[in-house]
């Protein structure tokens, strides 16, 4: 089994959704089997739909979209009904927590129905527990809501766990450091990171405009986020990236922030850093 992130608008996306719609309506009365649910609802920020697929054929599927700021709302939750029993739900579940944690999230909630005890049953063995009726689902005595916390507040500490959500994501454009002696920034200029120090302030800056305010930098560098949100007081994860860089001899300067370590890599070496790391994460158990 393999589990992929689609774009919910795909065939085998649309497939999938169709049967559960379909499975839904035949359950319940007067009900279109949507689940209030929309193929755009997967393509924001901290948001995904997962495909399961046996032998390369899909056979399940489930979607991750924010509820708040905090919490993860789990939709679409579907497998074929010829392939229950061999735990594809339960993969399927496990890979929406993963990547909830990735987004931030502590915590994940969902709906389901009293007519559907293969999905309570999946969900309370998964650790879920019941809890009050969340949005459309106020009042609707045939809903049952659960849910679970994911991650500890504040971001992941586990180690094995962190390395496994490394999910490590490059972004777009080079990035430099300069010093500012005085402090001042020119005007319009917005840094994405500044740090004070005795001999003055370190911005980091798109090349672009430090070309264009005429700031001195040596080097050009590309950022690579690692998506898992880790705590600050998580130990390990930077000595064991930085590790794996530097035995590729790739230099690296990292920077944690509230829910996601960055780093700060050569342009040059920019995708051979993120195949380092992506690999890092697949040796994890």
């Amino acid at each position: 089994m393999a589990i992929h992130a689609v774009d919910p608008d795909s065939a085998e996306a649309t497939t999938l959704i169709r049967l559960l719609a379909s499975d839904l309506a035949g359950r319940y009365e007067k009900d279109d089997g949507s689940g209030g649910f929309r193929p755009a609802d997967a393509t924001g920020p901290r948001s995904v739909f997962l495909v399961a697929y046996v032998e390369g054929r899909p056979v399940g599927c489930g979607a991750l979209r924010p509820h708040d700021g905090a919490t993860a709302e789990v939709k679409r939750m579907f497998v074929d009904p010829a392939c229950r029993g061999r735990r594809i739900g339960a993969a399927l579940l496990a890979e929406l927590e993963l990547q909830a944690r990735r987004f931030g999230c502590a915590r994940v909630i969902l709906e389901t129905g009293i007519r559907q005890p293969e999905a309570i049953r999946l969900y309370e063995r998964a650790g879920y527990t019941r809890i009050p009726a969340f949005g459309r689902h106020v009042g609707n005595p045939l809903s049952v809501c659960f849910g679970k916390t994911v991650a500890p507040a504040g971001g992941e500490r586990d180690l094995n766990r962190l390395l496994a959500g490394l999910a490590p994501q490059l972004s777009e454009g080079e990035f430099v450091f300069c010093t500012l002696r005085d402090g001042a920034l020119p005007v319009g200029v917005k840094p994405l990171g500044r740090f004070t120090e005795t001999e003055g302030d370190t911005v980091i800056l798109e090349r672009a405009a430090a070309e264009r305010a005429g700031l001195r930098y040596q080097g050009s560098w590309r950022q690579i986020t690692l998506q898992v949100h880790s705590a600050l007081e998580a130990v390990g994860l930077l000595a064991a990236v930085t590790q794996a860089l530097a035995a590729a001899g790739i230099p690296c300067n990292a920077i944690s922030a509230c829910h996601h370590d960055h780093l700060f890599v050569p342009a040059a070496e920019a995708e051979h850093a993120r195949a380092v790391l992506t690999s890092l994460a697949g040796t994890v158990q």
